[in-house]
């Protein structure tokens, strides 16, 4: 998802979180997002055109039939402490990512 650094960790962040509820067993999951894409993507909303926004787009068709997700907007650039938080943790796992 190189062409998408602006929401590339916050897909994959959304991935990861559903990927641990299905080997888990958590039938339900709640995904705080502030970039709108992450809901619009997943449901079909906003067109899927990049490789990674197909993708995850695929992921999700497939996941939804084991887990009830359910999308959560959050204002970005608000100061809320746990966006704030989600924020820097995506951006340091990209990076990481992207230098291995």
């Amino acid at each position: 998802m190189a062409k998408m650094r602006n929401v590339a960790g916050e897909i994959e962040g959304s991935k990861k979180a559903m990927n641990f509820c299905i080997k888990n067993h958590i039938p339900e999951v709640d995904i705080y997002y502030d970039y709108a894409g992450i809901e619009n993507w997943a449901r079909g909303i906003w067109k899927t055109n990049k490789k990674g926004t197909i993708e995850y787009k695929e992921f999700y068709n497939q996941v939804k039939k084991n887990l009830k997700i359910n999308f959560m907007k959050v204002k970005a650039h608000s100061n809320n402490k746990y966006n704030d938080i989600a924020d820097k943790l995506a951006k340091k796992a990209l990076f990481n990512s992207s230098n291995l």
